[in-house]
């Protein structure tokens, strides 16, 4: 049996280039601080924890702005590009209503820990002090794991011996 493709015009594909957007004041901003920070638009999205490279790669091309985002995703972004929400506002020159009236109000939301790095923290804390700080409990508990966040405390406790023996410094590194 011979098979023949034949093509009809009816069956022909739309080969139209896809919808140009007009990048903006706040999507031309938020491109200049990635390339600024030296990340590529996988590395913002990877440090949000929330975002995609595509919605990245949507918002510095104009498809939308951050003002089309939750609040929640506009301090994920923020977070990616390594800005408070404030500083994003500023450099963007939008109002999102988001930003603190000073820097006193701001209040900081903490993740809440993984049970086994808390019982790391109980067991551990008074050896390693570095345990008992917020800063590196935070970063511990933000660390993805490549088979699924273990549950004992052991573990947590190697995994902070090996950052520090690396030489890590949570907020610096």
């Amino acid at each position: 049996m011979t098979f023949v493709a034949v093509a009809y015009p009816f069956m022909a594909r739309n080969r139209s280039t896809s919808p140009q957007y007009e990048p903006t004041q706040a999507s031309l901003a938020l491109k200049m601080r990635r390339v600024e920070l030296g990340k590529s638009q996988a590395d913002v999205a990877f440090e949000s924890e929330v975002l995609t490279q595509t919605t990245v790669s949507e918002l510095e091309r104009g498809k939308y702005g951050p003002e089309d985002l939750t609040a929640a995703r506009l301090s994920a972004l923020a977070r990616g590009l390594n800005w408070t929400v404030a500083e994003l506002e500023a450099a963007t020159g939008l109002n999102l209503g988001l930003s603190p009236a000073s820097d006193d109000q701001m209040t900081v939301v903490l993740r809440p820990l993984p049970e086994g790095l808390q019982a790391a923290i109980d067991i551990y804390g008074k050896r390693f002090s570095d345990l008992l700080d917020p800063t590196w409990q935070q970063y511990m508990a933000k660390f993805r794991w490549r088979e699924g966040q273990p549950e004992d405390a052991e573990s947590w406790l190697d995994l902070y011996r090996d950052l520090s023996r690396a030489g890590i410094v949570p907020g610096e590194n």
